[in-house]
């Protein structure tokens, strides 16, 4: 088994119970290291305590293991608090606080302080601009660079502030998706910590879209958001006889099959109706072959208009010849 087949055995095991088989030691450094970059490390951690001893990393990678671990489990906690910060700050000006992505995500895991996370994304349905100011008002520089977000830190943790208003000079997926979410915040969903959150259905879709930036941009789609979507479709399975529309309309239908089969096969879930899905895993989850051929290879997934093709491959080759010649 290489590193990243044993490392999507331990994140199904541990997600969604499959059997964990692992008949002889691997090159634990290498887990280890591939476990970091699927974005699932502290999930694995918690399988690969239930190994068998003899078949266990020695004790300098466990202990390696067990402070990466519980790093992603502070990271949570921190993120928790400011979170709440947020919220009470906002709810002073009479704004309610969406949650988007992995802060939401996180709460379809088993345990979801083990749901790894870079920043906290937030949306103020009603008062972005307002949502700014307050920032601005306590002394925190707003980074406004980003024509979708701001950017700022709170009490030592990253923040986007997305605004609600779709953006036309987006590509077609993404500014779709964000029709759906902007006309869908009267369906937004209470939490118990006073948040507020997509509706499952919308949440999904938004998921999916998060995958087909990933793929537009050119980087790795990590096990950590196929397993945010696995498990969300779990928790709420309804979504799956629900969404039909919604991807219609965002133009990511298609997609949504590509990712379905790629999680039947990964994790050993029953969501699609069939079909293959190795050279998605090869091309975007493994990141194999070619670069080249993972350019070329997006565009059997992802429905771009021709003209968004034909810019994006001109920019992309532009760049090339540009690294290439000479000073």
């Amino acid at each position: 088994m290489t590193a990243f087949d044993v490392v999507t055995s331990l994140t199904a095991s541990e997600l969604f119970g499959t059997e964990l088989s692992l008949s002889s030691q691997p090159d634990w450094n290498k887990v280890l290291e591939c476990a970091h970059e699927q974005g699932v490390v502290a999930i694995c951690y918690e399988a690969v305590k239930r190994l068998p001893t003899e078949l266990q990393p020695d004790f300098g990678i466990m202990l390696r293991w067990d402070v990466s671990a519980e790093e992603v489990k502070s990271s949570f906690a921190s993120r928790r608090k400011v979170k709440e910060h947020l919220r009470d700050l906002f709810s002073s000006i009479g704004e309610r606080m969406l949650l988007l992505k992995g802060e939401t995500l996180a709460g379809h895991y088993p345990h979801p302080e083990m749901r790894e996370c870079g920043d906290i994304d937030i949306m103020l349905p009603e008062g972005f601009e307002k949502g700014n100011s307050l920032v601005e008002s306590k002394g925190i520089e707003v980074d406004c660079s980003n024509s979708k977000h701001t950017v700022f830190f709170y009490e030592g943790e990253e923040v986007e502030l997305h605004d609600p208003a779709p953006h036309t000079s987006y590509n077609r997926n993404d500014y779709l998706t964000e029709c759906l979410v902007s006309e869908s915040m009267d369906e937004a969903v209470l939490r118990p910590d006073g948040c507020w959150e997509l509706s499952p259905l919308v949440m999904a879709v938004h998921a999916v879209n998060h995958i087909a930036l990933h793929l537009y941009m050119g980087e790795k789609v990590p096990l950590k958001m196929l397993a945010d979507i696995a498990l969300l479709l779990k928790a709420h399975p309804e979504v799956l006889q629900q969404w039909g529309p919604a991807l219609d309309s965002t133009g990511l239908k298609k997609f949504s099959r590509a990712i379905l089969r790629t999680m039947d096969t990964l994790f050993a879930t029953a969501f699609s109706d069939g079909g293959g899905s190795g050279r998605f895993i090869r091309l975007f989850v493994r990141q194999e072959g070619t670069k080249l051929s993972q350019i070329l290879g997006k565009y059997r997934y992802i429905p771009r208009r021709p003209r968004e093709t034909v810019r994006e491959i001109f920019s992309k080759f532009t760049r090339v010849i540009r690294h290439r010649l000479p000073l």
